[in-house]
């Protein structure tokens, strides 16, 4: 793998107009590229919404797009919030009991070998082999 610093560095300090031109087009063109998938993310969301969704005015046009995908999604998690607790308080009236912790033995077992392949990937990653992050 390349180090983007010390690449950047010789460009820079080494060499012509030119290919420091082209290097910064492609810098950019790579940076348009990478945000490509998010956008058609965000786009995809606000059709399937069939709402209107305000942008805001912003110099940068993705950032507008992403903040109003943001306000968006905190939106709809607040409506849903307000539905669940209705729910929730439906359910209280009723007398219906919420199903109690999780005590399975075959949860507890998926549990712990979750815990254990996290440790096995932290002590890959040259990590300690535990939980305290």
């Amino acid at each position: 793998q390349f180090d983007e610093d010390k690449i950047r560095y010789c460009v820079e300090n080494f060499e012509d107009k030119l290919t420091k031109k082209y290097y910064k087009a492609s810098k950019w063109f790579y940076n348009e590229e990478s945000d490509e998938e998010e956008i058609l993310e965000v786009i995809d969301m606000f059709i399937r919404s069939g709402e209107k969704i305000p942008i805001e005015e912003n110099d940068d046009w993705k950032d507008a797009l992403f903040e109003a995908s943001r306000k968006f999604k905190i939106e709809k998690i607040a409506e849903a919030m307000e539905d669940a607790f209705e729910q929730y308080q439906l359910t209280l009236s009723m007398g219906i009991g919420f199903p109690k912790k999780d005590n399975d033995s075959t949860l507890q077992g998926t549990r712990k070998a979750l815990i254990s392949d996290i440790i096995k990937g932290r002590k890959l990653k040259g990590e300690p082999g535990n939980l305290d992050f």
